[in-house]
């Protein structure tokens, strides 16, 4: 378990800034709680539960729980509240979630929550969110760097909302204190403060799940595959996909409720990696050009895993016929790629396995301030320690 650079208890944060800093400067992580909607109907439990409205005086509630707002009040000031053990519980409904650090309620209509949480206790409940527990540990070490230089290097993504990151996919998932396991406690400590440089900036470092054995433009469009061919992701559940479309299905994706006939799929241009990057459908109510995002966005929950991927009708029932390669955007780290790499024969540990997927980046490690030291390539061992 890593050890805390200051117990929670110990941080005060302003009215205004609401800000939490470390010894030497170092401020923590904002993370936006959107799985809570709102403080309305959020209640707030904890050891001796003390609460702050100018982020100076505390006061204790002696009962030990409270609701963030009470219904009906607008919050004219933030209020902050922390506990003697530096641990939380926030319950809606039938969600009950335990968090590290101080929870701050921002003032003014709809009240957001925001947990101002220490950096690497932070991560404790990212690795394994977006990871599982039981893959090898060098891979959990190669997450909890990224997911570490991604929150530091993508900047404040909820800057309207005073926060940094949300909980969210959009960022990165963190679901609080439940998520933490021993194997990726271990990979966060025996990274602690590692992250990967670039021209002298923290790399704001995206992960997917499966890159489908290539890389996207963003990294390069390298080949993730040993030398017979084999994909070091081939082991993801969806890394060869197919989906059967309905064109009734299709069309309302599209936003089209009205019963029609899809006409024609056009790919319009696809990037190095072979992902598309530009897609036409006709129907008979018009056609819609969509990016490759875009179509993974609309057209996910009908099946399509990635934009690597091709169309084709049947032409006994006009559904359209979709196959495909990997899960995700495909660019950045492979979490499955990077599962392949770890295990036996290959063995690679965290920093050749970094090295592949961060070809141009360079590790660091932040110092008591939070700034990055000196920058050292990323030359990894092939056998893993």
């Amino acid at each position: 378990m890593p050890a805390r650079l200051i117990p929670p208890v110990l941080c005060l944060a302003a009215a205004l800034t609401a800000v939490c800093r470390l010894p030497g400067g170092a401020a923590p992580v904002r993370v936006l709680l959107t799985a809570f909607v709102s403080a309305e109907g959020v209640s707030i439990s904890a050891a001796a539960l003390e609460i702050s409205t100018d982020g100076k005086a505390w006061r204790p509630l002696q009962s030990g729980s409270a609701r963030l707002i009470e219904p009906g009040w607008t919050p004219s000031s933030p209020a902050l509240f922390r506990s003697a053990d530096g641990t939380l519980t926030l319950t809606r409904g039938p969600l009950t979630r335990s968090y590290r650090g101080i929870i701050e309620v921002s003032a003014g209509p709809s009240p957001s929550i925001v947990n101002v949480v220490e950096l690497e206790d932070y991560l404790r409940s990212v690795v394994p969110s977006e990871m599982p527990s039981s893959w090898p540990v060098e891979a959990l070490k190669a997450q909890a760097v990224a997911a570490r230089s991604y929150a530091l290097g993508s900047g404040p993504r909820h800057r309207s909302q005073r926060a940094d990151l949300c909980d969210a996919t959009h960022c990165q998932v963190y679901r609080g204190t439940a998520s933490e396991t021993p194997a990726t406690d271990r990979a966060v400590l025996e990274t602690r403060g590692m992250v990967l440089m670039k021209r002298g900036r923290i790399v704001a470092a995206q992960f997917c799940a499966d890159c489908g054995g290539i890389s996207a433009p963003a990294s390069g469009s390298r080949a993730d595959a040993l030398e017979d061919g084999t994909h070091f992701c081939e082991a993801g559940p969806y890394h060869r996909w197919s989906a059967r479309i309905t064109q009734p299905d299709l069309l309302k994706a599209l936003g089209e409720e009205r019963p029609g006939t899809v006409r024609r799929i056009r790919i319009e241009a696809r990037d190095e990696s072979g992902r598309i990057t530009s897609i036409t459908i006709e129907h008979d109510f018009g056609r819609v050009t969509l990016t490759g995002p875009e179509m993974r966005a609309k057209l996910g929950p009908a099946g399509i895993r990635s934009a690597l991927c091709r169309f084709e009708a049947d032409p006994d029932t006009g559904d359209i016929l979709v196959s495909g390669l990997g899960y995700g955007h495909g660019a950045g780290l492979c979490q499955w790629g990077a599962r392949g790499r770890a295990l036996p024969p290959h063995g690679h540990d965290f920093r050749a396995i970094l090295a592949h997927y961060f070809p141009e980046a360079g590790l660091a490690t932040l110092d008591a301030s939070g700034r990055p030291g000196s920058t050292e390539p990323l030359s990894g061992s092939q056998r893993a320690p």
